[in-house]
């Protein structure tokens, strides 16, 4: 007898809105009991307000990196000409590195007499037997409203700023990103015949009989070693940088350096503190130093090579180098005056846990070591009191801690906590996975600005800081894993001369950035970001049953520019993606467009809510937004899905 199949039945039309996903990434628990409000991934993205994710901003110029000099240049006028890069036709410019280093800039004699729009995008690439090898060693871009009528060179930076090698070939390609129209002017020459076009994307690339004008600069191929804001009593305020054997100043106006103090040993870590509108330093290698804003000079106090500073109760405390659980502390309010008493051990002078960090909470100093923290109370020799402290994590260095006015954020061994002074919390649960593999977590550093806590650290494979975890601490969750943040250091700007800025250093040259403003722009110092938001593999409380989602109604915030978004969707843990493009353009009825009224858009949206169908069936569907770009934010609000199930009977 022959035996029947089951028969598949369609169930009625069900409806699911997803419109808060406020709890950040949870990378860690299984797909099937993660919960709704819950992210696989989000990428370079915040949660702009309950129930939103928006692209986040990227890092702005502020300091001129140290050591920038001029390598190269093409900047002959004979047979001068200008070649129009457009969406399609790119071009590329050869350049033989003057020196080894970092190339922390190129400039551009550009121009724009076509009305074109959207950013050029620039990139550095290897070289393949004479042409662009189309491996991209960095990328920036030029602003659309950088350009103008005239010819200049327009400076492009580059926030990962790559490691060249001198009488090495590389390129300069230059292509207008895809929300573009028109075209902008490269200036060349005949100088030479060096310069490549393409018109396939950079697939193949063609000979042409001139050269295109552009300068190149290289940097020193070193991080930041010291950042840090000083405030003097009259409103005088200049931020601090230190890089190599030098400490600079910097300026506010143009971010241009003036040497502080030069010739010191290289390879230090600096710490700085401001006292009786003087500023001390230490770095590990060299007596301890001081700044008055105008002159630098050693401590007359003390010669002894110290790790690190703090300021407490009026005392201006040391970590010895020499003696790694010695702490020793100057006189009350007298910073360069040392009684030969005025020491102590952390726990104890022979201890092979050595300190770490140290912080104030709830009036009394936590020292950390590399396995716990002890809590320092009282006001001088005579009152102080050490004890263990109730919460036992310890820390990596100064730089894997920060404190507020009532609690410290720091990364240890097994995860990241918060402390409140009795107890450590775990707050990186649901990033396990991610904080596990980072295999140089001596290597991590803080910071702590705008109600979020940042951790910058080095990926599996990576040689330095440039991937960032960041926890918003209204939601209390790791909102975004940012791209692209070649960060060893940081500081805020939070007197109540300046605004909570919060300030960045680079992990491979000395450059400090703004990051984190109102007033920055939606790139990286000029490179795309790489806005990805993922949900989990949807099953629709049903992981047994075959589903076909019959209509998926994303809804977006309606864009000023019109460009496409990714929407994408993928089935049963394919990881292979359908991608919609969707454009953000707010819709609307063209009222006029003539002369004297001009053409504007009325009755614009300001959402944009597209219909999009998902063929087939599958037990799980994961949805994607992805958008990577310069000047181009994404504010995904939440979304539909219309559904059915299907079970055999």
């Amino acid at each position: 007898m022959r035996q029947s199949l089951p028969r598949v039945v369609p169930l009625p039309l069900d409806k699911m809105e997803l419109l808060d996903y406020s709890k950040g990434i949870n990378s860690y628990e299984a797909n099937d009991v993660l919960p709704e409000n819950n992210l696989r991934v989000a990428n370079d993205a915040r949660i702009s307000t309950l129930g939103r994710y928006t692209t986040r901003k990227g890092n702005n110029f502020y300091s001129v990196p140290a050591g920038e000099t001029l390598s190269t240049q093409q900047t002959s006028v004979t047979g001068a000409s200008e070649q129009s890069i457009t969406l399609t036709t790119q071009f590329g410019a050869k350049f033989s590195a003057g020196s080894n280093g970092r190339l922390s800039k190129v400039a551009l004699n550009l121009r724009n007499t076509a009305s074109g729009t959207g950013a050029i995008i620039v990139q550095i690439q290897s070289d393949s037997s004479g042409s662009p090898s189309g491996t991209v060693l960095a990328s920036s871009s030029v602003p659309a409203a950088s350009p103008t009528g005239s010819l200049a060179y327009i400076d492009v930076r580059f926030i990962e700023a790559p490691t060249v090698v001198s009488g090495t070939s590389y390129w300069i390609i230059c292509y207008v990103q895809d929300d573009g129209t028109n075209d902008y002017k490269w200036s060349s020459t005949t100088n030479a015949t060096t310069a490549k076009t393409s018109i396939d994307s950079g697939l193949t690339w063609s000979a042409t009989t001139y050269d295109l004008n552009y300068k190149t600069y290289i940097s020193t191929d070193s991080p930041t070693l010291g950042l840090y804001r000083a405030y003097k009593s009259d409103g005088t305020k200049k931020t601090l940088i230190a890089h190599g054997t030098t400490v600079y100043s910097i300026s506010d106006v143009d971010g241009s350096l003036t040497t502080v103090k030069s010739g010191l040993t290289a390879n230090g870590k600096y710490y700085f503190e401001t006292g009786n509108d003087v500023v001390y330093y230490v770095n590990n290698q060299d007596a301890p130093r001081k700044w008055d804003f105008t002159t630098d000079s050693s401590n007359p106090g003390t010669t002894t090579i110290s790790s690190n500073i703090i300021l407490f109760k009026d005392q201006m405390m040391y970590m010895d180098k020499s003696a790694p659980n010695r702490i020793f502390f100057s006189d009350k309010t007298a910073f360069e005056s040392f009684t030969s008493t005025n020491f102590l051990y952390v726990p104890s002078p022979k201890s092979a846990d050595n300190l770490a960090a140290w912080g104030v909470l709830n009036d009394n100093l936590f020292i950390f070591t590399r396995r716990t923290k002890w809590a320092l109370s009282g006001s001088d020799l005579s009152s102080f009191v050490l004890r263990r402290s109730t919460g036992l994590k310890g820390t990596y260095t100064q730089d894997s801690v920060q404190f507020t006015r009532n609690y410290c954020y720091f990364c240890s061994d097994d995860g990241i906590y918060r402390f409140n002074g009795a107890t450590d919390e775990l707050i990186s649960k649901d990033i396990t996975d991610e904080y596990a593999a980072i295999t140089n977590k001596a290597g991590i550093t803080t910071s702590l600005a705008n109600n979020r806590f940042y951790v910058f650290y080095t990926p599996p494979g990576g040689a330095v800081n440039s991937k960032c975890l960041v926890y918003n601490i209204n939601y209390g969750s790791w909102e975004s894993i940012d791209q692209n943040q070649y960060i060893n250091l940081s500081c805020v700007w939070n007197n109540a001369n300046d605004n909570s800025e919060l300030i960045l250093a680079s992990s491979v040259i000395g450059a400090a950035y703004y990051a984190e403003a109102s007033s920055n722009t939606y790139n990286n110092l000029g490179k795309q970001l790489e806005f990805d938001i993922r949900t989990k593999y949807e099953f629709f409380e049903n992981p047994a049953s075959k589903k076909r989602v019959k209509r998926w109604y994303p809804r977006f915030a309606a864009s000023a520019g019109a460009f496409n978004v990714s929407c994408q969707y993928d089935k049963d843990f394919a990881n292979s993606p359908t991608t919609i493009p969707t454009s953000l353009a707010s819709s609307g009825a063209t009222w006029g467009g003539g002369s004297l009224w001009g053409a504007f858009t009325w009755g614009a949206s300001a959402t944009v809510n597209p219909r999009i169908s998902i063929p087939g069936r599958a037990k799980y569907i994961q949805l994607r937004i992805k958008r990577t770009a310069v000047n181009n934010p994404v504010d995904f609000y939440g979304h539909t899905l219309l559904y059915m199930t299907q079970r055999p009977r």
